[in-house]
């Protein structure tokens, strides 16, 4: 409510000017305090700097735009549009807004559509000690049996120049929050970026079709056919974010395949046997040579040791004769048998 207290001495005619005067003022204020918004009593210059990796599109909204309107949903209107500039001058029209006070205001004629093209480099793994994020953000799957199976994704995405219509055809814009009146008068609306897209629609995509391939082989199979899987993979996403201006650089997995504990640990133990058995079969070749090479070295330690006799019994000290007879025929004696006995 506009206070007039003090205003005495003026007419009448005065102070009905003055209220006009500070209710345009009021409004004025209002109608500029959203971000990107022109409502100007003056058609002052307003200008837009595009940055390197944005591409920018002016749509006319205001005028004659039913042939527009018709042709909106199509690539080729959006290419029509596509600014060549880096600053763009935002063209306005003048609206008469007699309801508003005396001014009439100037506002943009076309709404300049921005879209983010920065390259995207993502590693989607459940690991806090790699990765692009600290939060988990792997992917989880099954196999024909059930079992489950982790992954970890790394991917690279662009949006290239001569792409940026399509991506915009088929992504659209960000929601926009009209707070007051100067909100519907924005100058530039933000396209949905690649980074929006790829952490959304090509982060479900990618799961979706890990999952599939998975899920149609045994755990066994999967786990040998994790490579082609992936190639598959490669292809199918590339071809089918092209389609939608979306260039795939690279598509991989981010580490190895993880399963539960005890599956991981089976899997270890019979990778330990198998490789056992397999040491154990590359000897048996051998086993015929080394039996034979063993009986060759005997033979050959006989021979030396033939080599090295003289055909006499070994002497032998005679206290060590002596003391063996007198054993001898102690023995002898023991048993019942004389030494002078003879049969």
């Amino acid at each position: 409510m506009l206070c007039v207290i003090g205003v005495r001495g003026f007419t009448k005619k005065e102070i009905k000017t003055m209220r006009k005067i500070l209710l345009t003022a009021t409004l004025l204020t209002a109608f500029t305090t959203q971000a990107n918004a022109y409502y100007e009593t003056k058609d002052n210059p307003e200008y837009v700097m595009i940055q390197a990796n944005q591409s920018a599109f002016a749509i006319p909204v205001v005028g004659d735009t039913k042939n527009t309107q018709t042709n909106f949903g199509s690539k080729k209107f959006l290419d029509d549009a596509k600014v060549a500039t880096k600053r763009f001058m935002v063209p306005h029209t003048l609206v008469h807004n007699a309801n508003w006070g005396t001014m009439d205001y100037y506002v943009p004629s076309v709404l300049l559509i921005l879209v983010d093209r920065t390259p995207y480099m993502r590693e989607w793994v459940d690991a806090t000690d790699r990765g692009t994020s600290s939060k988990k953000e792997g992917f989880q799957f099954q196999s024909k049996e059930g079992i489950t199976i982790g992954a970890g994704i790394s991917i690279g995405a662009m949006v290239k120049e001569e792409d940026a219509a399509t991506f915009l055809y088929w992504f659209g814009t960000k929601n926009q929050q009209f707070t007051d009146v100067a909100s519907q008068f924005a100058s530039t609306s933000q396209g949905k970026s690649l980074s929006d897209i790829m952490d959304t629609v090509v982060r479900g995509y990618v799961q979706a079709a890990l999952a599939q391939r998975f899920m149609k082989l045994s755990f066994a199979d999967g786990n040998a056919q994790a490579s082609a899987i992936m190639d598959d993979l490669h292809n199918d996403i590339t071809k089918h974010f092209a389609e939608k201006g979306i260039t795939i650089d690279y598509i991989g997995y981010s580490g190895t395949l993880s399963y539960t504990d005890a599956i991981q640990k089976s899997i270890d133990e019979v990778f330990i046997a198998t490789q056992k058995a397999a040491s154990s079969a590359a000897m048996m070749p051998a086993v015929p040579y080394m039996n034979a090479q063993a009986d060759i070295n005997i033979k050959a330690a006989e021979a030396t040791a033939l080599t090295k006799w003289n055909g006499q019994v070994p002497y032998m000290p005679s206290t060590v004769v002596t003391v063996g007879n007198s054993w001898i025929d102690s023995l002898l004696g023991y048993v019942g048998f004389n030494k002078g006995d003879k049969k």
